[in-house]
């Protein structure tokens, strides 16, 4: 029964796209145990299809906190398909987890079990079952889990059985994205256990929606359980840190406040600049513990709750509301958060009592806009008294453009366009450029940097003005350009115009990027869509005066609007002797609606490929 179960499935699998089967996708959470400890159990027996699944499924990484929680590995093995081959253990490993050395984001705590299957190939199926027990939580019994009977690859039987104490609180969110499971409820040893279980079967199609651009785990159906409400767990972060937050005023934080003008971006920017981000043991819970924050003045360095602590001590005492904000740097939080789903801390302050609550991340030196560009429009939980929802990060649309004014002469002999020009870059455009500088070398490497980001056309000079505007980076510089130009049969000449993707080879790149990730042309296979990397208005002036006393006339009169939302316009037009033209394209949602992805990949299309719209860039020169 088995081997004809394979055959079907995989059949099935390999026609979608699919690089697995899971035929048994299986978790239990059991808060029953006695000593306040909760064991969560997952069973995967994943049945291999194609040689990305082979790889994807060949080594298999399970982090943990070492300082209160613990991971088992119950089984893990591999079941050859082909005759002659036997079955063989997984090679376990435990180390300090990867991302510690590379990013410094999570703490030194985070420790990872990897397992290996040696030898698997196509058709070959691995089990794997492990056990964690959550022996305690940090600040907080605020417990949660969150379990996905869909995923990219294909699930062919998925169950969920949570055991709770019976009479204690306990928050289930269900709102299926997919099939309805069944479901059973039932209570054990007298009635002091209640098990809840959820079972899907008979699925044979990975999960997600159909709509462009979201995370794929964003679209998937999930059942969320939870110890306490996000408000609740909002008064606990509370309890433990506003206390810091409004304690008395030392002599070191007061200087603080009389050197720097006491106005919330000023404050953020001296936090970023002077606390050198630092991982570590600090406290009885590593990272969770934050110090006080004369403890982080007099250190120089914090993690990222040290940072906000003192970040919303300083706000606190220029006379605003201040707090915390808890939050996950790679995703959303989910509508049911425990005390484990987050991994960054920033603050929050309101201008008036009551008022609209504003978010800053003191951890990003190079961000100007108070919250870095790839965490807008995701989510976080404050932390108050009595308690908050989970609150939205804005995404500001206005702020993130890269204008690009090129003013000059059209030239002959040969066909050139000599130019002075002024490059802005706002907000994340210019965020991106100080952050690529840095890793580029610093200031030292500035020049060539932009040499090779806004220069690859000819002959240029370009310098970072010394006083732009608060928020904006500003380059200016000088130089010539050669331009494509054909010859005619009456002596007219046919020059093309360059254009976005000619010029900005940081926006163009953006735009390769995008479109690797969004779906392919109509009629190929649609790939899930991604994350606009930095978001931005790329807006591009030319002016060109029109040298040798030749009159200019362009070859089609081309004023393109796009689509209604206007995410990508072009427009040419003559004035005298003086060639204008004007080209925009809107990629500035960070996490654009479903609705949006498809004029976003429209824009990108345009800005991309302009050799659809180039009649609107060829002017003709007569004598």
């Amino acid at each position: 029964m088995r081997a004809v179960l394979t055959i079907v499935l995989s059949g099935l699998a390999v026609a979608s796209g699919q690089d697995a089967v899971f035929l048994r996708h299986s978790a239990t959470v059991d808060a029953t145990q006695g000593d306040g400890a909760y064991v969560e159990r997952a069973l995967e027996e994943i049945l291999l299809l194609t040689g990305r699944g082979v790889i994807r499924f060949g080594e298999m990484v399970v982090g943990y906190h070492d300082d209160w929680e613990e991971v088992t590995v119950l089984r893990a093995e591999s079941h050859p398909c082909r005759a002659g081959r036997r079955e063989m253990d997984a090679l376990e490993t435990r180390s300090a987890h990867r991302s510690l050395s590379a990013a410094s984001r999570l703490e030194s705590s985070l420790r990872e079990v990897s397992l290996v299957f040696q030898g698997i190939e196509i058709g070959d199926t691995v089990i794997v079952e492990l056990e964690r027990r959550v022996s305690s939580l940090p600040i907080a019994d605020a417990y949660s889990y969150a379990f996905f009977p869909q995923g990219r690859d294909s699930i062919d039987s998925a169950d969920f059985t949570v055991i709770w104490p019976t009479g204690r609180p306990l928050i289930v969110s269900h709102d299926p994205a997919g099939s309805e499971p069944s479901f059973r409820s039932w209570t054990t040893d007298g009635g002091s256990r209640t098990v809840r279980s959820w079972q899907w079967g008979g699925s044979s199609a990975a999960g997600g929606s159909a709509e462009l651009g979201l995370p794929l785990w964003e679209t998937l159906d999930r059942v969320l359980v939870s110890s306490c409400t996000p408000e609740q767990l909002s008064l606990s972060l509370a309890r433990r840190f506003q206390p810091l937050v409004e304690s008395d005023l030392a002599p070191e934080v007061a200087a603080i406040l009389d050197s720097v003008p006491p106005d919330p971006d000023s404050l953020r920017l001296w936090v970023a600049r002077e606390v050198s981000y630092l991982g570590g043991e600090f406290g009885q819970w590593a990272g969770f513990d934050a110090r006080t924050p004369l403890e982080t003045i007099r250190e120089g360095c914090g993690v990222c709750r040290d940072q906000a602590v003192l970040l919303a001590h300083l706000l606190h005492h220029a006379g605003f509301e201040a707090g915390l904000a808890f939050m996950s740097s790679s995703h959303r939080l989910e509508e049911l958060p425990g005390i484990r789903s987050f991994d960054h801390a920033i603050a929050f302050f309101r201008q008036d009592p009551g008022g609209v609550m504003e978010f800053l991340d003191p951890s990003a030196a190079s961000s100007r806009s108070g919250i870095p560009w790839a965490l807008r429009g995701s989510s976080c939980l404050p932390a108050t008294d009595p308690g908050s929802p989970i609150a939205g990060i804005a995404d500001p649309l206005s702020t993130d453009t890269l204008r690009m004014r090129f003013c000059g002469v059209l030239a002959l002999d040969p066909p050139r366009m000599r130019y002075s020009c002024v490059i802005e870059l706002h907000g994340a455009a210019g965020d991106l450029l100080r952050e690529m500088t840095e890793l580029a070398g610093g200031a030292d490497a500035g020049e060539g940097l932009l040499l090779t980001l806004f220069a690859p056309w000819g002959s240029c000079s370009l310098s970072v003005a010394s006083s732009s505007p608060p928020g904006v980076l500003s380059v200016s510089g000088a130089g010539t350009m050669p331009l494509r130009a054909v010859a005619g049969s009456d002596s007219s000449l046919f020059v093309l115009l360059p254009g976005l993707s000619d010029l900005d080879l940081l926006g163009s790149r953006l735009c390769y990027r995008i479109m690797a990730g969004l779906p392919v042309r109509d009629g190929e296979e649609a790939r899930q869509g991604m994350m606009i990397d930095t978001p931005m208005l790329e807006v591009l002036e030319i002016d060109l005066a029109v040298a040798d006393s030749l009159q200019p006339r362009l070859m089609t009169a081309v004023r393109s609007q796009g689509d209604a939302n206007r995410l990508h316009s072009a427009e040419t037009r003559i004035d005298g002797d003086t060639i204008r033209l004007r080209e925009s394209c809107d990629l500035t949602p960070v996490r654009p609606a479903p609705s949006r992805w498809a004029l976003i990949r429209a824009a990108a299309f345009s800005s991309r490929e302009m050799s659809g719209d180039l009649s609107g860039r060829v002017v003709v020169l007569r004598p």
